[in-house]
């Protein structure tokens, strides 16, 4: 599967967007976690 230096420039753009959202994502987890716990306490 031969690429060319501008599809994989695009393809690792989009990676790297996907991971973004997926790290932003696991953040707001956590700290909605965090904030569930403080009130329960």
């Amino acid at each position: 599967m031969p690429f060319t230096a501008s599809e994989l420039g695009k393809y690792l753009n989009n990676q790297n967007i996907v991971f973004i959202c997926i790290i932003k994502s696991v953040f707001k987890l956590l700290h909605s976690n965090d904030a569930d716990h403080e009130h329960k306490i």
